[in-house]
């Protein structure tokens, strides 16, 4: 998988390098995750999208606040952060908004397995989440 300032989101094809899927969007894409037979991609236009892995077809999109600069998916959830510092969670088979949380900063990275979740900001902040 791959995302581009091209406003594209390709998938590969490992044994030859040719491209098996192409998504459009709007807007240059500058955040990618991978999980549950889903590709999640978020642009600079403030859109994320979740893309179904095998065809490409689009499964649904939320819009955010601000740019997202960072994504994570397992376990049926999906962190969006934004360049604003807002960090997003939803429910990855819908684009249900499970919550938010607000940084003073950017949220520059995402991380989640299992029953916790660890987030970082530049505002020099790691945060680690507790779900049940």
């Amino acid at each position: 998988m791959s995302a581009s300032l091209d406003k594209t989101v390709r998938c590969w094809a490992l044994a030859d390098g040719s491209a098996l899927w192409v998504a459009s969007h709007t807007s240059p894409v500058l955040a990618l995750a991978i999980g549950n037979a889903t590709c999640m991609s978020g642009t600079k236009e403030k859109r994320l999208s979740c893309w179904d892995l095998q065809q490409g077809t689009l499964q649904w999109g939320a819009d955010t606040d601000s740019t997202i600069v960072a994504l994570d998916t397992q376990e049926g959830a999906v962190l969006a952060g934004t360049k604003s510092g807002k960090l997003y969670c939803f429910q990855q088979n819908n684009s249900k908004q499970l919550w938010t949380s607000q940084y003073r900063d950017a949220v520059t990275s995402l991380c989640h397995r299992g029953d916790f979740a660890v987030s970082g900001s530049a505002d020099r902040e790691v945060r680690c989440w507790g779900y049940r």
